[in-house]
Parts: structure tokens; C-alpha cells; sequence
């Protein structure tokens, strides 16, 4: 591997520990939509995608973090989901 692989492979393991970071802020406390850690995380979390992704974040009754999941994968302008699939994954994390 030359030197321009080694350092994407920094770069990609740089970007890793930023998201495991701000993902760690996130977990620790009521997920508060508004707060710059939240922000920072999505920034990061989802700056340079191509296609379209739905997120589903599902929390407690006291809006603490539960599980982070990618519920429906679609093209550059649209993606496709059945309610079905979002109360499926809410109910098997039994979420509030």
C-alpha cells in the first residue's frame, strides 16, 4: 500500500473515532434534538452520502438513546418505507 492508501486508512480511522465520540455525547444523556452534540453527530454521520437514507432514532420514556437504525435505503431523490417496518423495529426495542 503506498502513501496515499495509508493515509485514507488514517483518515477513515480518524473519521471513526469523531462518530464513536460524538456518539458517546449522545448516549449519555436525553436526546435533545437542538443540543451541538446532536448536530455535530448528524453532520458527521451523514455528510457526503449519495443516496437517501431514513434514520430511525429510537429512545425511552425519559428520551435516552435505545438504538440508532437505517430503516429504508433509496435512490439520490426518494426512498420507499411501510409504517410496518418503523413500528416493527420500535416494538422489538420496546421502545416508549
Amino acid at each position: 500500500m503506498g502513501a496515499d492508501g495509508e493515509l485514507a486508512t488514517l483518515l477513515m480511522a480518524a473519521r471513526q473515532l469523531v462518530d464513536v465520540g460524538l456518539r458517546e455525547r449522545i448516549e449519555r444523556e436525553p436526546v435533545n434534538t437542538e443540543s451541538k452534540a446532536f448536530l455535530d453527530y448528524l453532520i458527521m454521520r451523514f455528510s457526503g452520502r449519495s443516496n437517501e437514507q431514513l434514520i430511525g432514532w429510537f429512545l425511552d420514556r425519559q428520551e435516552g438513546y435505545i438504538a440508532e437504525r437505517i430503516l429504508a435505503v433509496g435512490s439520490g431523490d426518494s426512498l420507499n418505507i411501510h409504517p410496518r417496518t418503523l413500528f416493527k423495529e420500535a416494538i422489538g426495542l420496546d421502545c416508549a
